[in-house]
């Protein structure tokens, strides 16, 4: 099956492609210059693949979120210009999903903390056997985690992984986590991980009129007020 991946949901723009013969990954620091960079990237990644067009794939995946709001909606968009006008099938991956991994199967429950800016994270736990959420995404202060992780005794019984940057990113307010729970440190993912989910039909092809986005915060940036305040905490 020929694919194209898509994340724009942080600083790095990072993309993969398959083709039948070949598959290809890219990843780069792009901080807010994704507009810039990705059409190139994607037409040079299809050129690595063997890949003549964008008519030629049969599924174009993007990370459905949550991430840096422009970020996403420059990721959908593009997926979307391409996917219209070629017809072809898009795929919603979310960004927890990104950082299940072979290191983690062992656990049951996999919990994610993304760094979302404003001393908070998106966190979910996800059950690793179906990829269902035991905790719902969801937007709370870095110190909540350990409070939601030990309330849920099946999660505080040895069942449960920690990663995402989330943690790094807070880590004065997270440093509990490691007495009671493994944490596996991950830098951001790279395609493989969507790809692979692509190729397991681990979530359904739909057409362009579908498209959506998971947006957790309403509010994407501080007034002066809030700002003061966030750093004088």
């Amino acid at each position: 099956m020929n694919i194209l991946t898509i994340d724009s949901s942080n600083e790095f723009l990072v993309l993969g492609a398959q083709s039948a013969t070949n598959t290809e990954k890219s990843m780069i620091k792009a901080g807010n210059r994704h507009s810039e960079f990705i059409l190139p990237e994607i037409d040079n990644i299809l050129k690595k693949v063997q890949l003549d067009s964008v008519s030629e794939l049969d599924m174009i995946a993007y990370n459905y979120g949550p991430g840096a709001f422009t970020g996403l909606r420059i990721g959908l968009g593009c997926a979307l210009g391409l996917a219209y006008s070629n017809n072809t099938p898009l795929a919603a991956i979310p960004s927890f999903l990104l950082y299940t991994c072979p290191e983690s199967q062992k656990y049951r429950f996999l919990a994610v903390a993304l760094d979302a800016r404003l001393n908070q994270v998106y966190f979910a736990v996800i059950n690793q056997e179906d990829f269902s959420y035991r905790i719902n995404p969801c937007l709370i202060p870095p110190e909540e985690i350990i409070q939601i992780l030990e309330s849920d005794t099946v999660l505080n019984s040895d069942n449960c992984w920690i990663t995402g940057n989330g943690i790094p990113a807070y880590l004065d307010k997270t440093t509990t986590l490691s007495n009671k729970f493994a944490y596996l440190h991950q830098e951001y993912p790279d395609a493989s991980r969507m790809l692979e989910l692509c190729n397991h039909g681990r979530y359904q092809r739909f057409d362009c009129k579908n498209a959506d986005l998971m947006y957790i915060r309403d509010k994407v940036a501080l007034n002066l007020d809030e700002q003061k305040k966030s750093k004088a905490q």
